[in-house]
């Protein structure tokens, strides 16, 4: 298992500008900043999974997949079936033209195209896909997504870690500068600070879009605890 940091080591950084702010504050406003930060970038993947789909199921869960503990789906970037059949990229499609008829009152691809091998899938929230149409047989395919963090995990993977700790410092003290009536409030900082966390931000995005020069996006998992 590749090597994760605690939150709380990156507690000194954000205490030179707020040093009156309590610990555990702190370490609150780093991981929501650090969640916020890979829902934006999907700059933290797994690496390719296989995921099972069952002749007449069409809805899967998250947990049918293989998250690390501690971390939760956040985007599925890509499925693909296994390699050398035709055609094996599975196409993302509109919530909407995916749902059953039942919820939205018009035909979805699912009712249209009844089963036969998949083609699209959609991503319902962090829990749910569905695929049309539904599956007339047993497929195996791969699966490439974006994680992040649990509302409790405590660590954080060394990739952020090493190339983004200056981007998720700058977020944290943007949050706690901007808590009205607080010691550590300081509105012009904190105008700074989130500018600084936007242009680090927008730079992530960039790398993960595009795949610039840098460390390897599609990493082994590394563990939030």
């Amino acid at each position: 298992m590749a090597v994760s940091k605690k939150i709380e080591t990156l507690v000194p950084k954000v205490k030179r500008e707020a040093p009156s702010c309590p610990s555990f504050i702190v370490v609150e406003e780093l991981r929501n900043t650090i969640i916020d930060f890979c829902v934006s970038t999907d700059i933290y993947l797994s690496d390719l999974t296989l995921l099972q789909v069952i002749s007449g199921i069409n809805e899967y869960e998250s947990s049918d997949l293989d998250i690390p503990v501690g971390t939760e789906l956040n985007h599925i970037i890509d499925f693909y079936f296994e390699f050398g059949e035709s055609d094996n990229q599975i196409t993302e499609k509109s919530l909407a033209r995916l749902e059953p008829k039942s919820l939205i009152g018009t035909p979805s691809l699912i009712d249209a195209y009844g089963k036969g091998k998949p083609k699209y899938y959609a991503q319902r929230n962090q829990e749910t896909i569905l695929f049309a149409p539904t599956p007339d047989k047993n497929y195996s395919f791969y699966a490439l997504y974006s994680l992040k963090p649990t509302s409790t995990a405590t660590t954080i993977p060394n990739i952020i870690v090493n190339e983004y700790q200056e981007t998720i410092v700058h977020g944290a003290l943007y949050r706690l500068q901007m808590m009205k009536d607080s010691p550590w409030s300081d509105i012009q900082a904190a105008d700074l600070n989130k500018r600084m966390y936007d242009k680090g931000e927008a730079q992530a995005v960039r790398k993960s879009k595009y795949g610039l020069v840098g460390a390897p996006l599609t990493v082994k998992y590394q563990e939030f605890m």
